[in-house]
């Protein structure tokens, strides 16, 4: 992913907003409740922002919503584009690299996905605790930008056990059934 093409597209996205995200969220496939989460919303598609790729699956509308939410700057992407539909793993990573270049220091990432733990049910919330990329194909491959950081990022807590909690308390006092899992 070239640097400078991230760049331009997150000022524009900070130029719109007008301030930068403390929290960002990549919604999935039939998640959508941003105007009942959000105030002072601020909309836009995915196809005004330069060079982001535009979602093309049922679900994934292609919207950005920055706002405000317990005092907090949000900023919700709903949907994404998927390597299976045939785009690049640059066009993959562009959400996750923009948000990175946004200041935000929360991501947030919903799906909807199968299991193979019969212990689970259909519909169940999980968190997510580790992946195993499948994909044959890694978004770090290519040539190297020294400007995005280290190269190889330590993956040990990529999805933070303290945020997970944080979560698991949310959804008890909602009274959410949730599991965790890889």
């Amino acid at each position: 992913m070239k640097y400078d093409v991230v760049e331009h597209a997150k000022n524009y996205l900070l130029d719109k907003t007008g301030a930068s995200p403390d929290i960002a969220i990549i919604m999935g496939s039939g998640v959508s409740a941003v105007d009942e989460l959000l105030n002072h919303v601020v909309r836009m598609h995915y196809i005004t922002i330069p060079s982001c790729p535009v979602p093309k699956v049922a679900g994934h509308s292609g919207q950005v919503y920055f706002g405000k939410a317990h005092g907090l700057n949000v900023i919700v992407f709903e949907g994404r584009v998927h390597y299976y539909e045939g785009y690049s793993m640059d066009d993959v990573t562009f959400c996750t690299r923009l948000i990175g270049r946004t200041g935000a220091k929360t991501l947030l990432l919903t799906n909807a996905a199968g299991a193979i733990n019969t212990g689970f049910s259909e519909g169940q919330l999980m968190f997510i605790s580790d992946h195993i990329n499948l994909m044959g194909a890694n978004p770090l491959a290519g040539p190297n930008d020294d400007r995005w950081g280290h190269r190889f990022v330590d993956q040990t807590c990529t999805y933070d056990p303290a945020l997970r909690q944080k979560l698991q308390e949310a959804a008890k006092y909602s009274s959410v059934e949730a599991v965790e899992g890889v």
